[in-house]
């Protein structure tokens, strides 16, 4: 590739006619369809650039000035001479429905953290009622499946396990018992029925 200088503009072989070793160049891709050009990358150039003059500066006048159509709730209060005009966006009159859907937002998030807590304790309590039928079945399957000296008359398995459903020992019995001492208390209780 040669270069011409000063300019930024050169005849490559690429054929973009762009000079690639300038590091003050931005490279951008261009793309037609579902491939790349076949003329490869192109220099972004502005029509400043390409003229050779200065780039444009905004005028005082076009920095400061809002559209008067965008001032609908303005006031001569708020928009004084020299003063910088506020934001057109804070000034635009926004509709009903998306004034509601603003509302909603806000009252969404006010309410965000009581309904986490609420989630929090209804997981709690589904947890704790999950381990208690754990427990319940883990005692009733012991008792069902017991073949030591104690409950060995017809229907003592079945009201020890109505003793356990209804008496609330289901935990007691399967965690806190040494293994020869609650059925002998099972079988207790089971017999003063």
């Amino acid at each position: 590739m040669t270069s011409s200088g000063s300019s930024n503009i050169s005849t490559g072989l690429d054929g973009s006619g762009s000079d690639r070793s300038s590091p003050d160049v931005m490279w951008l891709g261009t793309t037609f369809g579902s491939g790349l050009s076949p003329h490869g990358f192109r220099l972004r150039q502005s029509f400043f650039d390409i003229l050779g003059l200065p780039p444009a500066l905004p005028t005082p006048e076009a920095v400061n000035h809002v559209d008067p159509r965008l001032r609908t709730n303005g006031t001569p209060e708020n928009h004084g001479i020299g003063e910088r005009s506020p934001s057109p966006a804070r000034e635009v009159n926004i509709s009903p429905r998306a004034q509601r859907e603003i509302e909603r937002q806000e009252e969404y998030n006010r309410t965000r953290k009581s309904r986490e807590a609420l989630r929090r304790i209804i997981k709690t309590v589904q947890d704790k009622r999950r381990e208690e039928f754990r427990v319940l079945r883990q005692a009733l399957y012991q008792i069902y499946h017991y073949d030591g000296p104690f409950l060995k008359k017809p229907g003592e398995k079945a009201a020890a396990g109505r003793l356990i459903r209804t008496g609330g020992l289901a935990s007691e019995f399967v965690n806190v018992f040494d293994d020869q001492a609650k059925w002998e208390y099972l079988q207790m209780r089971v017999d003063a029925i």
